[in-house]
């Protein structure tokens, strides 16, 4: 943060301010300072002069964690990454999406999105929201032949606003991980997401997967922390990941005005939010065992400092970045009033963060480093994570034979599921006629006919 920035205003002699973005140099200005709106301003005479521009370090910002093939040891390495989507829908980002998700991402076997919006001319009552994560995936598959399932919660609330607000989802690639066990996860009404015991057997998984950790209590549709359940293909382990959204610092005061501290309405949502997903945590650390590989990220909309926020994690989970020791200063996500500040944050359970994981994170500048508003999918910088995983004793992988497309691990319907198969695949000539009929049919005693000739 930079309390002491002041902030230029237009020029007395009306000529325009010239474009400037991070780490810009101007030459000295002269004007009148004031105080106002909780901030200091200062009208130049006469508009400086960019001296120097720091390059478009955007390329620099390549991560060097991918997911990366299985070891002869039956160890591979699992990426994961939070994206805030800044309101993404089919004709506005999705595009742009896809691109940062194979150029600067690798297509990592899960990603968390945020703040995704249904189409830009909704139909139904589940307000089209897949549609925008059918366009994101086709435009993934089209970039770099990696065909991507979206899982989001099928929210039935009739009201209008309900219908149209933005929320989290997943997108995750079923050739590396799976749901275990999906369910349908309705929002009203919905009983909350919770760990149990699967029937006959001696192992646990979700009430709803994916599945709102708390479908009724502190918050709006769009900011309900959404948990779920992925197994990797290859070898059989479990994780359980949690995307948080959390209330936003509307109506929070300036840095820069009198009141110390700056006055945040809405820190006490964000502190009730946090203590819900602790529990949740607890949950499943207390049922599935202290040895759970357990993933919380997203957008918190908070900076670290704010103990009263962070502080129900502490004996649960471990912040990422200080288990690898990334530096404070290269942890930012966001520019705000000439501030850096860290709002997307990644915590990992104790099992991850031991030398065996190998767990490595990472921040992507790649909108804030941008040049060219153009260039930026997001106000958002994405972050990264990544952790080894190996086959255990005994197990034993659905390896298909050479040549041979294996089915959808669970094909379900677009429109009505909470799990859904991009359009892409129903388009894909390389697809048979049985695989496309699978992927329609509907899990459950529900059965959907396949399309009749010419749908498809």
């Amino acid at each position: 943060m930079h309390p002491e920035a002041i902030f230029i205003s237009a020029s007395l002699d009306g000529h325009p301010l010239p474009w400037v973005h991070m780490g810009a140099r101007l030459t000295s200005i002269t004007g009148i300072v004031d105080y106002r709106a909780g901030r200091y301003t200062i009208r130049p005479l006469s508009p400086p002069t960019v001296t120097w521009v720091p390059p478009d370090r955007t390329e620099v910002a390549l991560p060097t964690l991918h997911v990366a093939p299985m070891n002869a040891a039956g160890c591979e390495a699992i990426a994961v990454a939070s994206y805030n989507a800044y309101k993404m829908t089919d004709e506005h980002g999705a595009h742009g999406m896809a691109i940062h998700v194979v150029k600067y991402l690798h297509n990592p076997a899960i990603v968390f999105l945020q703040e995704v919006a249904p189409a830009a001319k909704p139909q139904n009552n589940f307000g089209n929201i897949a549609t925008t994560l059918d366009r994101l995936c086709q435009d993934i598959f089209k970039i770099s032949q990696v065909l991507y399932r979206w899982a989001i919660v099928d929210d039935i609330d009739p009201s209008h606003e309900a219908r149209l607000t933005p929320r989290n989802a997943y997108i995750y690639n079923p050739k590396t991980v799976k749901l275990v066990e999906p369910t349908r996860g309705r929002a009203t009404p919905m009983k909350p997401t919770w760990p149990e015991k699967v029937k006959g057997r001696d192992e646990y998984a979700l009430t709803n997967n994916p599945g709102y950790v708390e479908p009724h209590q502190v918050s709006p549709i769009f900011r309900k922390p959404l948990a779920a359940l992925f197994e990797t293909v290859s070898t059989k382990t479990r994780l359980w990941v949690i995307n948080v959204h959390l209330q936003s610092k509307r109506g929070t005061g300036s840095l820069y005005s009198d009141l110390r501290p700056p006055r945040d309405p809405r820190l006490r949502l964000r502190v009730q939010q946090m203590n819900l997903v602790a529990g949740f945590v607890k949950e499943i650390q207390k049922k599935a065992g202290a040895e759970a590989n357990i993933i919380l990220a997203g957008d918190f909309n908070e900076w670290k400092g704010a103990q009263s926020v962070f502080d129900p994690l502490n004996g649960l989970l471990l912040d990422a970045a200080v288990v690898t020791g990334m530096d404070p200063t290269e942890q930012y996500t966001l520019l705000h009033e000439s501030s850096a500040l860290g709002l997307d944050h990644m915590f990992i359970s104790p099992s991850l963060a031991s030398p065996s994981a190998g767990f490595e994170f990472e921040v992507l500048h790649v909108n804030t480093w941008s040049t060219l508003l153009a260039g930026r999918v997001s106000d958002h910088d994405p972050i990264m994570g990544r952790y080894q995983t190996c086959r255990q004793p005994g197990v034993v992988t659905n390896k298909q034979p050479p040549g041979v497309q294996p089915p959808p691990d669970v094909p379900m319907s677009r429109d009505t599921e909470v799990e859904g198969v991009s359009k892409i695949q129903v388009d894909s000539p390389s697809l048979s006629k049985q695989q496309v009929e699978n992927q329609w049919q509907v899990m459950g005693p529900r059965r959907r006919r396949p399309p009749k000739k010419g749908r498809y």
